[in-house]
């Protein structure tokens, strides 16, 4: 059985080997930097959670399919997403994790109607809408920060 660090690296240097290759766009496409992230949490959470031990088998087979994945069918490429998702969503709801920029997200939409009601308070809708809008973004940034603090980003 290889290792936390050897499985790691390995897989960290292929994908490493595919952005020198690879154009901006595809790395993007292919989300190369958010996989490498998911990768380092996987090793992690490896050692208690079986699920993980078989999502590291998985990350090992995207990671070697990359290459060819470029030059593949819809369908793969679907495929190689829907796996992301699936590795993505057990991080999610079985370790509480969540993606970077969620509660940013999160507090830019509940932003607005926070704002409508403060406007509605203030006889300025459009006024109150942006106030609400900051005061989501300031928020969402701190349990961003406090997510980040406790370890809880992908």
């Amino acid at each position: 059985m290889e290792t936390y660090e050897s499985w790691l690296n390995n897989t960290l240097e292929s994908f490493a080997a595919y952005k020198q290759t690879l154009s901006n766009k595809d790395i993007k496409k292919y989300k190369l930097d958010y996989i490498a992230r998911v990768a380092k949490r996987i090793a992690d959470l490896s050692n208690e959670c079986g699920d993980c031990q078989k999502y590291k088998a998985e990350i090992s087979k995207l990671a070697q399919d990359l290459g060819g994945l470029v030059q593949s069918s819809k369908e793969e490429k679907k495929n190689y997403d829907r796996k992301i998702k699936e590795i993505t969503s057990h991080l999610q709801k079985k370790h509480k994790l969540v993606a970077e920029g969620t509660y940013v997200g999160f507090g830019i939409a509940v932003g607005p109607a926070i704002g409508v009601a403060l406007g509605s308070g203030m006889g300025n809708v459009g006024a109150g809408i942006g106030i609400g809008i900051g005061i989501g973004l300031a928020i969402g940034s701190a349990l961003e920060a406090k997510a980040k603090k406790d370890g809880k980003i992908i």
